[in-house]
């Protein structure tokens, strides 16, 4: 990086190609090449600018054979760049989007008609939704979200159960020579909560046509199967991983869990009298709980406490609490929540403020839409 500003001016180029996870995080800031490979990018390097295009270097097709053709086709697109000039696809959508959750049957009924009128305005020789589930860490539904046009995604909470009804004997006004099918991205995982939301369980309702999204870029066999490279790729989307979105929302609650487990009477971890032996003198409180030990002789307390007083010396959320403390022998683990009487809380999308749940609940929907719609071009 020395001399790469000099030699940026003295050359000029004007497409710079950017060869491997390194060179692309520490030069340019590209950190993740599953979304970015072979898509170019508007960049300035001192006072140079122009378009950098990163691609993955060329040995990995050497050590990962299912690489191969990622790196190979970086540059069959750096060839078509280079002539075209083409920019990537871009979100033509971004800040318009209609995302939210329906509240009653007349918003449901709309949604679907506007959905169904835009797809024959379109032309579409089938009638599609495409669906998206949430579920929390033990498995119960949380909510589906529905979407039938670009930048729209509509979410129904699981105990809407009379919307969800309506929503699985909806049918469209006409039908064209497709027919009428649903859209998954991973479809094993959705249909089973679907299910579980009451749906395609009466006899005589199985399981709809559909597609999968999923299948779909791993029958092309030079797509990334996940959905928001996918989505970034085809269709130039940004959107948020899972963890990133939870992880603000569900780690105060794991902290003020552990501090329970830590300090159950309110003493204090800073405190010179915590976890000490009481003297003649002086009641100190060498285990607040008063239990016996948990298997392997580990206080019931300790290991909160020195997950806890790590994170305060390092700093909040310099590490990763989640991890830490599903390092705990699951023994451990059980035996200490059995006595507080509850788990200890996990990422979770029930705990997500209502912006950011519907922000990312209503995307994924969306995103499956317009995939499928790429797909078929």
């Amino acid at each position: 990086q020395t001399h790469l500003a000099r030699e940026l001016l003295a050359v000029n180029p004007e497409i710079v190609v950017s060869m491997g996870p390194v060179a692309c995080s520490q030069i340019w800031g590209i950190t993740n090449l599953e979304l970015q490979h072979g898509i170019p990018v508007k960049m300035t390097y001192g006072k140079w600018q122009g378009w950098v295009f990163p691609t993955y270097h060329p040995s990995t097709g050497g050590s990962d054979g299912g690489m191969m053709i990622h790196a190979t086709e970086d540059f069959h697109a750096l060839g078509e760049f280079w002539r075209t000039r083409q920019e990537p696809p871009a979100d033509k959508w971004a800040g318009n989007e209609d995302y939210r959750i329906l509240e009653t049957s007349d918003q449901l009924q709309e949604v679907l008609e506007a959905g169904w009128c835009w797809q024959a305005d379109t032309g579409l020789d089938v009638v599609a939704i495409a669906e998206d589930t949430e579920n929390t860490p033990d498995g119960r539904p949380f909510n589906l979200s529905i979407s039938m046009q670009p930048g729209t995604g509509y979410i129904i909470m699981a105990d809407r159960r009379d919307l969800l009804a309506e929503l699985e004997i909806w049918q469209p006004p006409v039908t064209p020579p497709g027919g009428f099918q649903w859209i998954f991205h991973y479809a094993l995982h959705d249909i089973k909560i679907t299910k579980r939301l009451g749906m395609w369980r009466t006899p005589g309702r199985p399981v709809p046509p559909y597609v999968d999204t999923t299948m779909q870029a791993y029958h092309r066999q030079n797509l990334h199967q996940g959905l928001k490279s996918l989505a970034y790729r085809l269709c130039g989307m940004q959107m948020r991983d899972f963890e990133d979105v939870v992880r603000p929302y569900s780690e105060p609650r794991l902290r003020e869990w552990l501090l329970a487990v830590a300090d159950p009477m309110g003493i204090g971890l800073d405190n010179p009298l915590y976890m000490k032996k009481s003297t003649k003198k002086e009641i100190r409180h060498k285990n607040p709980w008063g239990q016996d030990l948990a298997p392997r002789q580990i206080s019931i307390d300790r290991k909160a406490t020195r997950i806890l007083n790590d994170e305060i010396a390092k700093g909040e959320g310099a590490i990763d609490i989640f991890n830490r403390w599903a390092n705990v022998p699951e023994l451990e683990r059980d035996w200490i929540a059995g006595v507080l009487g509850e788990p200890a809380p996990e990422l979770s999308i029930a705990h997500v403020g209502r912006e950011d749940f519907v922000r990312y609940a209503g995307r994924d929907p969306d995103a499956t839409f317009r995939v499928w719609m790429k797909m078929r071009e």
